[in-house]
């Protein structure tokens, strides 16, 4: 019962700064036909979605980093790149680096991989929910090349 209150008073929360700033409309198409070295849609849902990020590319909205001024969609910065197609009138959370741009998790800038981003603030506090309570399931494959010693082994951490 409690984790049901919990789900639907941050639902609520959520609605209500959506509500704010009309951000609940679909992406419009983001092309999957880029070239490797670029982001793009995997899959988009009206408030959520996943993108494929390429090596080189960073996550930003953690840590240390200060995207305040967004700079050209090529900058390397996935929030810049979503902030290109998604501009703020409509898409406030995207801007807002008090919830790291909308990002649920990071990858490190050298690895390539998929990266799950809210477009909404319900959304996002949704996903966030869903990651704290070990609901979102995340798996990794390391590809190395040249020889592997004969005592690896493998990492199940959660």
């Amino acid at each position: 019962e409690l984790l049901t209150a919990a789900i639907d008073c941050i639902g609520r929360a959520g609605r209500a700064l959506d509500g704010q700033f009309n951000s609940v409309t679909p992406l419009q198409q983001m092309s999957a036909h880029h070239a490797n070295s670029k982001p793009y849609a995997v899959l988009d849902m009206p408030d959520r979605l996943v993108l494929y990020k390429p090596p080189g590319w960073e996550v930003d909205g953690g840590g240390d980093d200060q995207n305040e001024d967004p700079a050209e969609e090529d900058d390397g910065l996935l929030s810049s790149f979503l902030q290109h197609y998604l501009p703020l009138r409509r898409w406030v959370l995207l801007h807002d680096l008090d919830q790291r741009y909308g990002f649920t998790h990071r990858i490190d800038k050298p690895n390539s991989g998929l990266v799950l981003a809210a477009k909404s603030y319900e959304a996002h506090f949704d996903l966030l929910a869903q990651l704290s309570m070990g609901e979102i399931i995340r798996e990794y494959t390391v590809l190395c090349h040249g020889l592997l010693p004969t005592n690896h082994c493998e990492v199940n951490e959660r």
